[in-house]
């Protein structure tokens, strides 16, 4: 089986935080400040969405690819008449639907397709 490598950085400033996602080959993440500046720098990236639409949130980025949760509740945006409840802040069920190898075959496309 393949192994990922992964390291991870916590309180980098905004330059030392862009040259570590410069110097990756895949950043993979959630509706997130990294996963917009990955699109920004044009670096190869997956975002895992479930509570947003990922189309719409990083459909302009070319390099940012969308992983969206199939769940009825996906893309609620946290409004209890698209599905939110008070539970999900603990236990999103979209997000839960969304199968570790599912990420894993978009990784694997992904990392082969920047190769």
């Amino acid at each position: 089986s393949k192994m990922f490598p992964c390291v991870r950085f916590w309180g980098y400033g905004g330059a030392k935080t862009a040259a570590l996602l410069l110097h990756g080959r895949l950043h993979i993440g959630n509706d997130s400040g990294m996963t917009h500046l990955a699109g920004l720098l044009k670096i190869p990236a997956l975002a895992v969405c479930a509570p947003t639409l990922g189309k719409y949130v990083f459909g302009f980025y070319k390099s940012v690819e969308v992983i969206q949760a199939q769940a009825a509740c996906s893309g609620c945006l946290w409004i209890e008449q698209r599905g939110y409840r008070n539970a999900c802040n603990y236990a999103c069920q979209a997000m839960w639907d969304i199968k570790p190898g599912e990420v894993l075959d978009a990784v694997l496309r992904k990392l082969d397709a920047s190769a």
